[in-house]
């Protein structure tokens, strides 16, 4: 028999610990019912996608539960907390100069690179054992000029003076060292899109969109992409450094279903979030498969395969708030173990609210605060419930309740003015305002609820003063321009209140309320005219006009 010759090698052999042999591979179907889109798989697309997960590990409610990552990671959190799990979530009082948005998002982190910065210089300091010390701040700080300087490590990339960056960094500090604390830690992997500083040999957190930091530091900043085998490596090596400390923990990792807004590639923004995208799933699918103490939950395919624009908020790239409800009570569902009797109901209420049973939702948000008296989320949320149905009392008397179990919560005080305005309850809006302010001076969330108070007491003057000096702090508030549109309105100044408005849309144009202000504005303002046009011609029929 004649031989046949040596077939050539193949370029790359597999793994022999990955083979499976045929007779396990090619089991029955019925034993992997959704392995196919056939059958019970099919038409599981439309409205909502909602791939099946097996958990490997079960997650404790009682027992603390870390979240780092991109902004979906922030909306994990909030779920979570009203869920009744303890969670960390990061507090550090600051002006309008200092920030303008929701203070927890200024700790978002969208890169593995930027997860493991701030994963390793925290380890680094635990270790050391000393705590944190002023000089820990000083790799992130980038002097501008006149004291004041920026941290590359958070997001907006706003100068502070040095004094109140390092007391920001200290409760950075704080907050990251409560990962390894954590029992799990659950991972929102947002895009590979990054910033180097070849200076400092070191990533920023963002695009270094800065005047006076670009005026001294431009040559430095270089943009890349990362690539497969950096992600990957980034994110061992966190993994690594938070089980090294406070033992070991599991890991619940997603790829953030939240979009590119912008690309400093060659790309279209559509095909460079796809190859993002797909690149971070890639990696976490690899994680997964290597290691015994990680899952992955599917957010990322929940979203981006529903064939329902509804799973999107207006701007067609922020997943909306009904969706998020709906992927957390999956994710708890399967993995949550000893959630509290109040908790299963906070998530009962939370969905009936989002599908718009406002009455059922504070129906059942009123048993939770009855366990739960003392819970400010709790009865900010049965606030909320009344307000959707614009039942005024009862959401003063719930925000009250929040405002007074949690009186420096910014987001609970805006909710409580705001109903007491519309209750007339002037005096304790502008009480509540005042107190809040003598704790936490120049917070721009009180400031505006004090300038709405004082609009709406009568006093506009001062209303206008202090709207004048957050928006000279901080043009790009959106929210002091939509403040100062509502005071322009009060004082029958349609004209400055649409301008306003205007302002408020230009600098958030991809938010539909504001949208809607400029619209309700724009319809009032024709009305006038029409009725002033009316009136007019009434007149002059009667003889009486100019």
């Amino acid at each position: 028999m004649q031989d046949l010759p040596n077939p050539p090698q193949p370029v790359v052999m597999p793994d022999p610990a990955a083979l499976v042999p045929f007779a396990e591979a090619s089991r029955p179907a019925a034993e992997v019912p959704l392995a196919s889109y056939r059958g019970a798989a099919a038409n599981r697309l439309a409205p909502l996608c909602w791939p099946e997960t097996t958990p490997s590990f079960q997650i404790d409610a009682t027992r603390p539960v870390f979240a780092i990552g991109s902004c979906f990671a922030r909306n994990i959190e909030k779920s979570l907390i009203a869920a009744g799990c303890e969670l960390p979530l990061f507090h550090f009082a600051m002006s309008a100069d200092e920030w303008g948005g929701e203070i927890h998002q200024i700790i978002n982190k969208y890169t593995p690179a930027t997860i493991h910065n701030e994963i390793s210089w925290c380890h680094g300091i635990l270790v050391r054992g000393d705590g944190f010390q002023p000089s820990d701040a000083d790799p992130m700080l980038y002097d501008i000029g006149d004291g004041m300087v920026v941290d590359g490590s958070l997001t907006g990339f706003r100068p502070i003076s040095r004094e109140r960056a390092i007391l920001r960094r200290k409760a950075v500090f704080d907050y990251f060292s409560r990962a390894f604390e954590a029992d799990v830690v659950i991972i929102t992997l947002g895009y590979i899109e990054s910033w180097w500083d070849s200076a400092r040999q070191r990533f920023i957190e963002q695009v270094p969109m800065n005047r006076q930091l670009l005026r001294t530091n431009r040559d430095d900043f270089h943009f890349c992409r990362l690539s497969y085998e950096q992600s990957k490596q980034l994110l061992e090596q966190s993994l690594a450094l938070l089980a090294s400390v406070g033992g070991p923990k599991k890991f619940l990792i997603t790829t953030s279903p939240v979009p590119l807004a912008h690309t400093f590639t060659r790309d279209d923004v559509i095909v460079a979030n796809s190859y993002s995208k797909s690149l971070l799933r890639t990696v976490s699918g690899a994680l997964v498969a290597e290691r015994d103490d990680m899952d992955y939950f599917p957010s990322y395919e929940t979203v981006t395969l529903s064939k329902d624009w509804s799973v999107y908020v207006w701007d067609k790239r922020h997943v909306s708030d009904a969706l998020i409800a709906q992927i957390m009570d999956r994710v708890i569902d399967r993995y949550f173990i000893n959630l509290p009797e109040a908790g299963r109901k906070m998530l009962q209420s939370v969905a009936r609210r989002h599908a718009g049973d406002f009455a059922e939702a504070a129906r059942i948000a009123t048993e939770v605060v009855a366990l739960t008296p003392a819970a400010a989320e709790a009865w900010a949320h049965l606030g909320r419930c009344h307000a959707d149905m614009k039942d005024w009392p009862p959401t003063v008397a719930a925000l009250g309740r929040a405002v007074a179990l949690v009186p420096d919560n910014a987001e609970y005080l805006t909710q409580y003015v705001g109903a007491c305005i519309e209750n007339r309850q002037f005096a304790e809006a502008l009480a509540a305002a005042e107190a809040h302010l003598a704790r936490t001076p120049k917070t721009p969330e009180a400031e505006r609820a004090l300038a709405r108070a004082l609009c709406y007491a009568g006093n506009t003057d001062a209303a206008l003063d202090i709207i004048d000096r957050i928006l000279v702090a901080n043009p790009g508030d959106e929210l002091a321009a939509l403040v100062l549109s509502e005071i322009h309105e009060q004082c029958g100044d349609l004209d400055a209140a649409l301008e306003a408005a205007r302002k408020a849309l230009a600098i958030k144009w991809d938010h539909a309320f504001f949208a809607d202000r400029v619209a309700e504005l724009e319809a009032k303002q024709a009305a006038r005219a029409d009725t002033q046009g009316v009136f007019a011609r009434l007149l002059g029929k009667l003889g009486l006009g100019a």
